[in-house]
């Protein structure tokens, strides 16, 4: 009985079908290396089927390695021929991924600059496509940024086009003279990696008048500074947090030692006071406030939040909701905003009842439609 409790419990017999099902939908992740997604597909094999052949285990994991990578023209040259195990499809991926590389390295050059294409993945064409494009655009660039032409494209600040004639000048380098211009990369991405697109295709004019009205007209943006209340300095915090009855015995047996007290002392007690029981390691006496470590996922940063009464919960959440600096944020990033500086227990439930009983955020969103 014994060991069939701690099989249920950390054996992997009863998860034959998951590893099965994981298996078969195993893909390539995004930025997930050959040699990484063969060995993970090796364990899930002998983890779906533990007491099959050895040879029947390299050949399915040879199949489902080949059918799970994400280039399509690695993937193609693989099925052309059969492997008996994944090591050798994976040798024969590595192969063919550095001849790809190696012929892509050839990049023509245009009047001294590196030309690198990047294929995009949204929209049809591929490579030679995007190719023909690009030096489309170089060419009339060329034609319109000669020395002794001007160009007359759009003023990246006012965006007109017909008084730029006399303003605006592109110059490209002598072709004869490929050294005078440093190595720059002509990239071709998809429009979701270029939020800046449109200023980034418009050049400053020199004298433009709309420019000037502009530069008049700037609004200088400055950074506000919150002057804390009287309710918010170390000895009022200090008070509130002894006056409450969860947060007050912890500050009182954290100041008498590091020892946590023992479970009869606390059994009693209120569940928010357990939970800060619980986590006595972590928590610690800082100019006489009581605080919490707070450790990121990484384990490279850790924060210091302070530990909030229940009574200065709705301060604070006012003040970062709809307060000088906030902004009448969501869920998300209001507990981004909280776990910088504060904790209490069940911070996450409150955080999402103030949100959604807001009534400024409710009024700027607007009833919900409900399909019948």
């Amino acid at each position: 009985m014994l060991m069939g409790e701690l099989e249920l419990r950390y054996g992997e017999q009863h998860l034959r079908q998951v590893y099965q099902a994981k298996l078969k939908l195993r893909r390539q992740k995004v930025g997930e290396s050959l040699q990484g997604f063969e060995a993970d597909v090796k364990r899930l094999c002998h983890l779906a089927y533990p007491g099959a052949p050895i040879d029947f285990l390299d050949r399915w994991a040879a199949q489902t390695f080949i059918d799970g990578i994400r280039d399509v023209e690695v993937q193609r040259v693989l099925r052309l021929a059969s492997f008996d195990k994944s090591r050798e499809a994976l040798v024969r991926a590595l192969e063919v991924e550095a001849a790809y590389q190696v012929s892509e390295s050839g990049y023509p050059r245009v009047g001294g600059a590196e030309l690198i294409v990047e294929q995009s993945t949204t929209g049809g064409g591929g490579k030679s496509n995007a190719i023909k494009e690009i030096l489309k655009r170089l060419e009339r660039l060329e034609e319109t940024g000669r020395p002794g032409r001007r160009s007359a494209g759009p003023c990246f600040r006012c965006g007109r086009h017909g008084h730029l004639k006399r303003q605006c000048t592109v110059r490209l380098p002598d072709q004869r003279q490929p050294g005078k211009l440093n190595s720059a990369n002509v990239m071709d991405r998809p429009g979701r990696k270029h939020s800046n697109a449109d200023a980034l295709s418009r050049r400053p004019c020199g004298d433009c008048k709309h420019c000037e009205k502009i530069d008049e007209n700037e609004v200088t943006s400055r950074r506000t500074t919150m002057v804390p209340s009287d309710d918010w300095t170390s000895e009022s915090c200090s008070t509130i947090q002894q006056r409450d009855p969860n947060v007050g015995p912890i500050l009182e047996w954290k100041e008498r030692g590091n020892e946590r007290p023992s479970w009869e002392m606390i059994s009693d007690k209120s569940p928010e006071l357990k939970t800060l029981w619980s986590q006595w390691d972590s928590l610690s006496i800082e100019n006489g406030l009581l605080k919490r470590i707070w450790e990121s996922a990484d384990g490279k940063s850790k924060t210091m939040q302070l530990v909030v009464p229940k009574v200065q919960v709705p301060n604070i959440l006012r003040e970062i909701h709809g307060g000088v600096s906030g902004a009448h944020f969501g869920i998300d990033k209001m507990l981004k905003k909280v776990r910088e500086r504060f904790y209490w227990v069940y911070y996450h439930e409150d955080v999402e009842r103030w949100c959604k009983e807001c009534d400024r955020c409710a009024a700027s969103k607007g009833p919900k439609t409900r399909s019948r």
